[in-house]
């Protein structure tokens, strides 16, 4: 008969992923907490309600809506422990580690890449062609972030869902 075993403890999905970019400095561990949390949260709802003020031009519009992708972005990534390394990069970082964070699919990934690029180009090499339907689906891309999070936490760390609460 083999000696009993304790069962393998399962940790949360994409949590190896994670792991592994912080080894390489990409990402670095941190304490998780509501402060913090709230902290990103709520800048990233101002910066959605200043987005949504048509006396404003749309590329400032979209620029703040995409500051407000980062942030809940920020905030995903918190919840898991974990925020951006210094290295260069890491707004990108940020966005790519979604999928492993919270479960984030191509749907969310690829236009926040692209968002990505349009932000650079805007500000190294003033290029700014951002319109209204780019501001439609910054929007739409902060409220699957937001939902996307909200759901991990619910499964993994309900205590700091108040966090997300305005």
């Amino acid at each position: 008969m083999s000696p009993a075993s304790d069962p393998p403890r399962l940790e949360p999905p994409g949590e190896s992923n994670l792991r592994s970019l912080a080894n390489i400095g990409q990402l670095e561990s941190i304490a998780a907490s509501a402060e913090t949390l709230s902290r990103y949260f709520k800048n990233a709802k101002r910066l959605l309600r200043d987005a949504a003020q048509k006396n404003v031009s749309i590329e400032t519009r979209c620029i703040a809506a995409y500051t407000a992708a980062h942030l809940l972005s920020l905030g995903a990534l918190h919840v898991r422990g974990y925020g951006p390394g210094c290295k260069s990069g890491h707004r990108a970082i940020v966005f790519q580690t979604l999928a492993p964070a919270v479960g984030a699919d191509n749907s969310v990934m690829r236009p926040l890449g692209t968002y990505h690029r349009k932000r650079n180009r805007a500000e190294y090499d003033g290029w700014n062609h951002f319109g209204e339907p780019d501001l439609s689906d910054l929007t739409r891309l902060c409220a699957s972030i937001w939902t996307l999070t909200r759901r991990w936490l619910e499964a993994h760390n309900p205590d700091l869902l108040a966090a997300m609460k305005p």
